[in-house]
């Protein structure tokens, strides 16, 4: 079994790329992303928690290594901290924690990505094997990773920034380490970038069966657990849904998930303008009526 450590590389080319140049403020926030979106999925894996910012990752870290003369590629290589599972300097790349940390940044960055993956086949198999062997929360689901996908997606959206600024790299492959090489598993262009940023509304409002799990009355903005989708979704409040009875209710929705072991998705029936990326993939809700759900 190879003990090699759990590490993922980064790398573009094309263009300018190819010729050792590159926009040196965009792939600075590519590498931040890259730094973000692996913390953000690592934190979640051994602290069932999903952070805001990528520097309080905790229980382990993440470390790179020179960068190849005449590449522009970076290695990151999460080491676990002894606090947590294993002792500092091991590299846990075929235990349990190893297959669920990949699986989970592979699933996230495929599903960012418009790629059609199968949780059950893919990302589910590994997590269940990692709650059995007692390394991670049995609470880590689908709707877990869902609110991780989201997280990451700025994460993912600044990993293109030389593609789409400063077009001084055409792509961006991100890999895993197998054995003794990296094996791509991603690919990022200019269309898997207008994937992320593109929303497309409904051109009539339709209804949603939900529960809000979340709410920010500054804002009004926050999440809803859909029943027809298994999964939050976050939402605004468009101006004809800023009525007290409607904020009400919504509130109440709120108290109700709180106190809940888990969303039963049947408190509220809400009209909204569905907001869809180009892969088709339910984003967002632009809130217009809200009502009670019928018992």
């Amino acid at each position: 079994m190879d003990k090699g450590p759990l590490a993922f590389k980064l790398s573009y080319g094309g263009s300018d790329a190819d010729h050792h140049y590159i926009d040196l403020y965009d792939v600075a926030q590519g590498l931040v992303g890259f730094q973000r979106s692996l913390a953000l999925t690592t934190h979640l894996a051994i602290n069932d928690k999903i952070i805001t910012q990528a520097p309080s990752l905790k229980g382990a870290r993440i470390y790179t290594e020179p960068a190849g003369k005449g590449s522009w590629e970076i290695v990151a290589t999460i080491v676990f901290g002894a606090g947590v599972l294993y002792k500092l300097g091991t590299a846990p790349k075929d235990t349990p924690i190893g297959h669920a940390v990949y699986s989970m940044y592979d699933y996230t960055i495929s599903k960012i990505l418009g790629v059609r993956v199968d949780y059950d086949k893919s990302l589910g198999q590994s997590l269940e094997e990692a709650k059995r062997a007692g390394v991670i929360s049995p609470k880590i689901d689908e709707n877990r990773v869902d609110s991780l996908i989201e997280k990451c997606e700025p994460a993912v959206k600044a990993m293109h920034r030389p593609i789409s600024a400063s077009q001084t790299a055409e792509f961006a492959t991100v890999s895993f380490r197998q054995k003794s090489d990296f094996e791509e598993f991603a690919e990022l262009d200019i269309d898997t970038h207008e994937g992320i940023e593109v929303v497309e509304y409904d051109e009539k409002p339709r209804t949603f069966i939900g529960q809000v799990s979340s709410y920010n009355s500054n804002t009004l903005k926050g999440r809803i657990y859909l029943t027809d989708y298994n999964r939050p979704v976050p939402f605004q409040l468009g101006e004809e849904a800023q009525r007290p009875r409607f904020v009400g209710r919504i509130v109440d929705s709120l108290k109700a998930s709180a106190t809940a072991r888990k969303p039963s998705g049947v408190d509220l029936v809400v009209v909204a303008l569905g907001g869809y990326s180009r892969t088709g993939r339910l984003k967002r809700l632009w809130i217009v009526d809200v009502q009670i759900a019928p018992r």
